[in-house]
């Protein structure tokens, strides 16, 4: 089952100085898994991004699709990992993230 997570990106206090303004990170691929980098495997200590796990990121206007890949089916630590990439996109809308498992030669690499 596919679960989704409701999220929106912005980059803050990038604005003029003493203005109170906001830039808004402008969505893309690169702004994506920048912000997942930061969400480590908890059983391997490493980043998903650093291990492949984000297999795919689709940006379309304010929507994001991420599909990342499990380590093993059934994860346990699904729900860590869920909440991990919730908290980094805590501030974006519409983002579907989708959950796949790698195959026995993803696995193997790492």
């Amino acid at each position: 089952m596919t679960r989704f997570i409701a999220c929106r990106i912005e980059e803050r206090g990038s604005g003029d100085q003493g203005t109170g303004e906001e830039d808004s990170m402008v969505l893309s691929n690169e702004s994506v898994m920048a912000a997942l980098k930061p969400v480590i495997d908890p059983e391997i200590g490493m980043s998903i991004v650093d291990l492949g796990m984000v297999k795919d990121v689709k940006v379309a206007g304010d929507d994001v699709h991420v599909k990342i890949a499990l380590t093993v089916p059934g994860c346990p630590l699904v729900g860590r990992i869920r909440d991990d990439v919730k908290t980094v996109l805590k501030d974006a809308s519409a983002v579907n993230v989708e959950f796949i498992t790698m195959t026995d030669a993803e696995r193997e690499a790492v």
